[in-house]
């Protein structure tokens, strides 16, 4: 029988944008994973105390350091999210996170219409042998990522700009020419690659 992962393990979708098993079981409010990955050595966080309903912890790290409900997890995830995927058994946090006024502030983002996105996607060359993509996803709209690879959805911040989700920070700059993007361009803050569209 082979070993499972460790409870522990996270990865980095880019750009530090990490998860583990315990995050992700935190924002898509799956409590029995949650609880078992606990159970087998997990980390508990302030995400899971959430989801889980846990309001005494959710209240004592607010208390010991005043506006950690504003932090983000794993892919931008708000904290009072956690606790609204906790359903019923969380109802205490959500209404003692939606009281603070202040866990749920999402990271700056502009619409994008549907109809734009087209200027975006397409493949663009990287170095010799390497390519990104950007894709229009139907229900997470742009996405870039290496073909064939996973796609980060990137949030439009306006003026061909846009930010991977999980990453407010990093900047992802399109040139664009007759409407239409010529080349893309990964600050982090400072330039990390550019890319030529084929």
């Amino acid at each position: 029988m082979a070993a499972l992962p460790s409870p522990k393990a996270s990865v980095d979708w880019g750009f530090g944008d990490w998860e583990s098993a315990l995050g992700a079981a935190s924002h898509t409010g799956n409590r029995d994973i949650a609880e078992y990955l606990i159970e087998h050595g997990a980390r508990p966080t302030l995400f899971s105390a959430a989801m889980l309903g846990q309001l005494g912890v959710v209240r004592a790290f607010v208390e010991a350091a005043p506006g950690v409900e504003r932090i983000h997890g794993p892919h931008g995830f708000t904290l009072l999210m956690n606790a609204r995927f906790g359903g019923d058994p969380a109802a205490e946090v959500l209404a003692y996170l939606e009281a603070l006024g202040t866990a749920n502030e999402s990271a700056p983002r502009q619409d994008l219409p549907e109809s734009d996105r087209s200027i975006y996607a397409g493949r663009y060359r990287l170095g010799t042998d390497d390519e990104l993509e950007v894709v229009i996803h139907e229900r997470f709209g742009l996405q870039i990522g290496r073909p064939g690879g996973a796609a980060r959805t990137i949030v439009y911040q306006g003026e061909h700009q846009f930010a991977p989700v999980g990453a407010p920070a990093v900047r992802i700059r399109f040139t664009v020419e007759a409407n239409r993007a010529t080349t893309v361009t990964i600050l982090d803050p400072e330039v990390i690659a550019t890319a030529t569209r084929r």
